[in-house]
């Protein structure tokens, strides 16, 4: 990364220490500029202000480096040590220790890599305030005033300097646990943002196999009979006819799907993505399967049932298209169906029951994906309702019975059955 790049990226608080230390370090270069031409002073103020303006860059990588600024201040800081013994007993003026210490401490402990460097910097600097320049005191004595390193006399000073780094440390320990909570809290949200997801793309694949089941299954199989009769009959012309108005259906529910998996908007054009299946394409679906072999009863509500959701006619459609092409793949042609759809607006359910007699093992019989009654399920439970597939194999009865609430808000209210005595 080039320094420009750096220097964008850095902040208030990766300057700041650096900026305190660049005023420190200004008094240093005073001191020594005074002092320059004085002997050995001179020569210890001028390493003392050249050892100060090198904590300048050190500590503006604090927070980003802290183990090299860490390890760099402690150079600097020995190298301070050092020359404060050599200088004695003259005074070396204002030592960065007290802010060079507490804040590689705190960022080795908290940005640090591995995280026990906060721990050993510690240590380090512990060890260091021992012969910290703040332990020493003036003493006037024959030859002059001169400094004695008397630690029992400053013991106050150190144990000063112990708490703060030893508070440092703490404080930075928990601001590192703290962070370390949030990043696991943000990485939980994340997984679970992205399991949501998945269940939701699972759902989506879901419910598109199963309109696109529910659209082509029964058309299919109408399709596959109707060629099967007409060939084998010769009335090829009512064959295709057929097999034109079950296809042209299909491609109309097809393209209704795809319109409305393109945009969650609808098409420009006004056509809408409504569902071209309802209680009103009941009775030309049972004409179709008639057609394809089924002999049908019928007990139909009046009217088309408008007042019932949308949503809720194109499940009970589809519910019946599947009964019927499963009685048509499954028992054959021939096979007697008993339908009665009940729209009961005071018990706030539309209830669907499809009766086939005939053998699953009869002439014609088709094997089926095993989706069908899976999809059913799906469809009918995610409105709401129920559904019961039962099979009587000593009597080849087969009873699909689905119940659907018309207000979802709204309790079902029980009603007596029929019987399926169709």
């Amino acid at each position: 990364m080039s320094a420009p790049a750096v220097i964008q990226r850095l902040r208030l608080e990766d300057i700041l220490p650096a900026v305190i230390a660049a005023a420190v370090a200004m008094v240093h270069v005073l001191i020594a500029l005074d002092g320059g031409n004085d002997g050995v002073t001179g020569v210890h103020s001028s390493i003392a202000a050249v050892l100060a303006v090198m904590f300048v860059p050190v500590l503006l990588f604090w927070r980003r480096r802290p183990l090299a600024t860490a390890a760099a201040v402690i150079v600097l800081l020995v190298l301070w040590e050092v020359n404060w013994l050599w200088a004695l007993p003259g005074n070396m003026g204002v030592t960065p220790l007290l802010l060079a210490s507490p804040l590689v401490v705190y960022s080795a402990t908290r940005h640090g890599r591995p995280a026990r460097a906060g721990v050993v910097v510690l240590l380090v600097m512990l060890v260091g305030a021992i012969l910290s320049p703040l332990l020493w005191r003036f003493e006037d004595g024959v030859a002059g005033t001169t400094m004695v390193y008397d630690p029992l006399a400053t013991l106050d000073w150190l144990l000063i300097q112990w708490a703060l780094l030893v508070m440092v440390f703490f404080v930075a320990r928990s601001r590192r646990h703290a962070a370390a909570q949030a990043r696991e809290l943000e990485d939980a949200r994340m997984r679970i943002a992205e399991d949501r997801q998945v269940a939701v793309r699972e759902r989506e694949r879901a419910l598109i196999a199963r309109e696109i089941h529910d659209v082509l299954a029964h058309s299919l199989t109408l399709i596959n009979v109707q060629a099967g009769a007409g060939q084998v009959s010769g009335a090829q012309d009512a064959a295709l006819q057929g097999i034109r108005e079950t296809s042209s259906a299909a491609l109309a529910e097809v393209r209704s799907i795809v319109r409305a998996l393109r945009s969650s908007d609808g098409p420009s054009d006004g056509s809408g993505t409504e569902p071209t299946a309802g209680l009103a394409q009941v009775p030309d679906l049972l004409r179709r399967f008639t057609e394809a072999g089924l002999v049908i009863e019928e007990q139909l509500p009046d009217g088309a049932g408008t007042d019932v959701p949308q949503i809720v006619q194109l499940a009970v459609q589809r519910v019946l298209a599947e009964s019927l092409g499963n009685a048509l793949r499954h028992q054959g042609a021939g096979t007697q169906v008993g339908v009665e759809v009940q729209v009961m607006d005071d018990a706030n359910r539309v209830a669907l029951t499809v009766v086939s007699r005939g053998s699953v093992t009869g002439e014609g019989a088709q094997e089926g994906s095993g989706t069908g009654i899976v999809g059913m399920r799906e469809r009918v439970t995610s409105l709401g309702g129920d559904l019961d597939v039962v099979f009587d194999a000593a009597s080849d009865v087969v009873t699909v019975s689905a119940v659907l609430p018309i207000d979802p808000a709204r309790p079902v209210r029980p009603v007596q059955r029929k019987g399926n005595g169709l």
